[in-house]
């Protein structure tokens, strides 16, 4: 991938100054993150922030990591939030992260637990399809990096990664050595529905199940590589092979992909069923323009916060 000029311009972004970005190296406190409409930064609240700190930043947190970043412990701590009585929370949630419910269906009744919340589906019209199909799509709400692949290595918060490991698939892997990720963070305050960022069929996929561990600024593990991860590999008409890559984190115990042998651009393609976690965009090297504000942020390692079906790039 290289910048477009459908938002603004820039200069091209290379695969070796591409490859260096990493997201907020802020390791406490709120992150700051770019906002796509008003081109300001804001700070983001970390949600768990005292937990998380104790879990990653002390010698007793880093004794428990081996248990609390087990599955099954992600699935018992979200016990709770499946319960009704966990609907009392959701109104204070909204109030304090300034969510907009008009851009949601609310059930009639309102949503019987926070579980139900989390996962709250956008309202129609809430959330567009542009006209072009040659417009590669955002595939959620969150906070989006662009990572230039070095070969098959990308650099994310200061740690090496390779899309062979990512992947667990040499073969698949492969075909994006010198391409583009495009990495979007779900924060627990956005909602965990995914689509696909472009029309096409379905050609293959593969599960990884293993450890959860938060892929906020807080942490410092190797999210990408560590964590529970579910991957699609996508033919598209106008933008090759894409692959899409589902990362769970702490808390997200569940990855729930549709099963969907041809999809249009914008369809829905999975869920995350509670906490943060993350979607990776993989691409072939020459055939996706990214959008020039997005890498330029990058480049700075700002994340962007965008929405679901928002454009963030071309096919070249």
């Amino acid at each position: 991938m290289t910048p477009s000029t459908t938002s603004t311009t820039s200069t091209a972004s290379t695969p070796s100054t591409a490859s260096t970005l990493s997201t907020s190296s802020n390791q406490g406190g709120p992150s700051r993150v770019r906002d796509r409409r008003t081109g300001e930064l804001v700070e983001q609240p970390l949600f768990g922030e005292r937990g998380l700190r104790l879990l990653y930043r002390s010698r007793f947190g880093r004794a428990l990591q081996p248990m609390v970043t087990q599955s099954w412990m992600s699935e018992l701590a979200a016990l709770t939030r499946r319960r009704p009585g966990s609907a009392r929370a959701i109104a204070g949630f909204v109030r304090d992260h300034g969510i907009d419910l008009a851009d949601f269906v609310q059930p009639e009744g309102g949503w019987r637990s926070f579980a139900e919340f989390f996962v709250r589906d956008f309202a129609p019209g809430a959330r567009p399809l542009p006209d072009d199909p040659r417009l590669l799509l955002s595939p959620a709400d969150g906070k989006l990096l662009v990572v230039g692949l070095d070969d098959d290595r990308l650099r994310l918060k200061g740690i090496d990664y390779t899309v062979d490991a990512l992947l667990g698939d040499r073969v698949a892997a492969e075909r994006y050595r010198g391409g583009t990720a495009v990495v979007v963070r779900l924060s627990v305050d956005d909602a965990h529905r995914f689509q696909f960022p472009a029309s096409g069929r379905l050609l293959t996929g593969s599960s990884t199940r293993r450890r959860l561990h938060t892929v906020g600024p807080a942490g410092d593990a190797r999210f990408l590589v560590t964590n529970s991860r579910r991957w699609r590999l996508l033919r598209t008409r106008y933008f090759g092979d894409l692959c899409l890559v589902a990362v769970g984190a702490l808390l997200v115990g569940r990855i729930v992909l549709h099963a969907r042998p041809r999809f249009e651009r914008g369809d829905e393609a999975g869920v995350f069923e509670l906490g943060g976690s993350t979607l990776v965009v993989l691409s072939e090297p020459g055939r996706v323009e990214v959008d020039a504000d997005l890498v330029e942020a990058s480049s700075q390692g700002i994340e962007t916060i965008v929405r679901a079906r928002e454009p963030i790039g071309r096919a070249l």
